[in-house]
């Protein structure tokens, strides 16, 4: 009696794991990103470097001599390099391309 009252604990237990597991994952996809708004030097990695960039045009905007459009990448865009391009930056910040080799 023991055994048969041990063999239904264990298949109850079995059950409310699988039961209760999460569901499964579904499949995994991958990007491979070649390029990140934010590496505005295009060496394969967001870092200083182009901090650099963004900072040199910090409050800027289309009529100014040190307006660089590529430091534009808040989304969407509105012609003034200012902290909604510095949070983009920030959410890219060590972004590393698949070919970067440190």
């Amino acid at each position: 009696m023991y055994r048969v009252v041990e063999n239904v604990a264990w298949v109850l237990y079995t059950l409310s794991l699988f039961l209760l597991a999460p569901p499964p994952c579904p499949a995994a996809t991958y990007t491979v990103d070649d390029d990140a708004p934010a590496d505005f030097n295009e060496n394969g990695m967001v870092d200083f470097n182009d901090y650099g960039f963004l900072s040199a045009t910090w409050l800027t905007g289309p009529n100014d001599s040190t307006w660089n459009p590529l430091c534009n990448i808040s989304q969407p865009t509105d012609d003034i390099i200012n902290a909604l391009d510095l949070s983009a930056y920030c959410n890219e910040w060590l972004w590393q391309a698949w070919w970067h080799e440190p």
